[in-house]
């Protein structure tokens, strides 16, 4: 019998998220599977990888296309460079490379697709916040994405908690809805001279460290509350080190630190590098995630990966992903979270373990194992088709 060769199929990904340069959990998701996914294609004869970046986009850095072009090499890339209409003209681009599958690595609406689609779903915030945290997010807007997550022949969900939230508010068949776990980079991991490097550039000593866009949902306003108890009530002299970019709702958390009057004990750090993010992680002496909702929480796994203490919230997909490598609170307990802080800096067997523990379980996240199950989710989507 003769042999039949196999068909190759086009895979296309909305790869213009690599093109942000102050990137935050989605970018970096992008960033890191399609990277990882590059490397696995070796291994994958019956797939061709196309992507498309829109590099007329306001937040974008052309000048990204060449630095990761030597990452790219034996992929298509097309480049979109007017500022508006990459929504329609994707499908067009879609249909000239007889795309077999489309990849969204976040949901938006599509007018049409020719091909398949997959999209990632990273929360169904919307479903769980509060009228009034609705309207400091500006989530409800994201409901117009639904449509497009009820018309894709697959979802990559990036937490179990995430698939359950998405089954349920989407009304989506369990058997389309695939969970794939993100992965850590390896930058991030112990820095010796952490201590050191933190103290020179960013002047800080002893302090807790939350990493987060700042945005109503990250929950800051109460980290700081929580934050003036523990100096006032349990007596620890320490300072409280906020990184991240301005999101939706910045303004109450600003409002809220010159309420509390402590300019000089909070720290905003603004947008960090990579690089001086793992340095921050590995001197911490405490790093809180009080996010009231997370699709994953990517800032646990790092600040494990780099040999932290993480306290962090009771809800959603956190103690999924932190296991019984982390301290838990339920975030809209301003007590409870001063409490946690003070037990997580000041009980020294417990660290101990949370360290260790810290250090396992971010080891089993990577990006390699991640692009390998995405790989799997297209294979088994275009067979299905």
């Amino acid at each position: 019998m003769p042999n039949i060769p196999r068909v190759m199929k086009r895979i296309g990904i909305d790869a213009s998220n690599m093109l942000i340069l102050e990137k935050t959990g989605i970018e970096y998701y992008t960033t890191a599977l399609i990277l990882a996914l590059v490397e696995n294609l070796a291994d994958q004869s019956d797939l061709e990888l196309f992507l498309y970046f829109h590099a007329g986009n306001q937040y974008a850095d052309p000048k990204l296309l060449v630095r990761y072009a030597p990452c790219l090499q034996g992929v298509h890339r097309r480049v979109y460079r007017p500022r508006r209409g990459f929504r329609l003209a994707l499908p067009l681009l879609a249909t000239l490379d007889h795309l077999d599958l489309l990849h969204l690595p976040s949901p938006y609406a599509l007018r049409f697709s020719p091909c398949p689609l997959v999209v990632t779903v990273h929360d169904v915030a919307w479903a769980y916040l509060s009228v009034e945290e609705l309207l400091h997010e500006g989530v409800a807007s994201r409901l117009v994405n639904k449509g497009t997550i009820q018309q894709t022949a697959a979802i990559i969900a990036v937490s179990e908690s995430t698939r359950r939230d998405a089954i349920r508010r989407y009304g989506l068949s369990p058997e389309l809805v695939h969970v794939v776990y993100h992965g850590i980079d390896h930058r991030y991991q112990q820095v010796v001279e952490a201590p050191a490097v933190v103290r020179q550039k960013y002047g800080l000593e002893h302090y807790i460290l939350n990493v987060a866009e700042l945005q109503y949902r990250k929950n800051q306003v109460r980290l700081m509350q929580a934050f003036a108890l523990l100096r006032e009530r349990y007596r620890v002299d320490c300072s409280l080190a906020i990184v991240g970019r301005e999101g939706s709702g910045y303004e109450s958390v600003y409002a809220e630190w010159k309420r509390l009057s402590m300019e000089d004990a909070i720290r905003f750090l603004g947008y960090v590098p990579d690089n001086d993010l793992a340095a921050l992680y590995s001197a911490a002496d405490l790093v809180v995630y009080p996010s009231l909702y997370e699709g994953f929480g990517l800032p646990v796994l790092e600040a494990m990966a780099c040999g932290a203490i993480v306290a962090t919230s009771n809800t959603s997909a956190l103690p999924e992903v932190g296991g019984d490598a982390a301290v838990y609170f339920d975030p809209y307990d301003v007590n409870q979270i001063a409490a946690t802080m003070y037990q997580a800096l000041t009980d020294a067997p417990l660290r101990n373990k949370l360290r260790t523990k810290g250090l396992e379980r971010a080891r089993r996240f990577t990006w390699e194992s991640a692009a390998r199950e995405t790989l799997h989710v297209y294979q088994r989507t275009c067979a299905d088709s």
